[in-house]
């Protein structure tokens, strides 16, 4: 199982983004080694928001569009969509605490603490650096 990070997305939809190629690759290379992918609703929320805000993605997409290529995403790739339990809400709250980590790691670290608690031990990002604190992931990045 491979989780995939907010960022993945936005450069698979986006073929402007300077990293589009290289995240279609690498996505790819994960499908065809018959990878499942996970992913959580709040990562699939921070998607649309980065990819519908003009002063992050030029030119931003419509609403409407962006949860188009979600769904048609989503049907083509069948992730296992995971939902937080108390388990990940408790090791998201430590992990805060234990790292130090300020307001701009809260939904990393939450994202990192869901896939934890799922036995999900790779994850696509390309912020690597977000995530490899927590020293239990496999991280794959382009």
């Amino acid at each position: 199982m491979i989780g995939i990070d907010a960022n993945v997305l936005v450069a698979l939809a986006v073929k402007e983004h300077p990293s589009h190629s290289q995240a279609v690759s690498v996505f790819d290379r994960e499908l065809t080694a018959n990878e499942e992918v996970v992913l959580s609703p709040s990562v699939a929320a921070e998607f649309l928001h980065v990819v519908t805000d003009p002063r992050r993605i030029t030119p931003a997409q419509e609403m409407t569009a962006a949860i188009f290529w979600l769904r048609a995403w989503a049907t083509e790739v069948a992730p296992v969509w995971l939902t937080p339990n108390d388990a990940a809400i408790e090791l998201w709250l430590k992990w805060m605490a234990e790292f130090r980590l300020g307001r701009k790691r809260i939904l990393d670290t939450q994202y990192a603490a869901l896939l934890h608690t799922h036995n999900v031990r790779r994850l696509l990002t390309n912020n690597a650096d977000d995530f490899r604190v927590f020293g239990v992931f496999e991280l794959v990045s382009f």
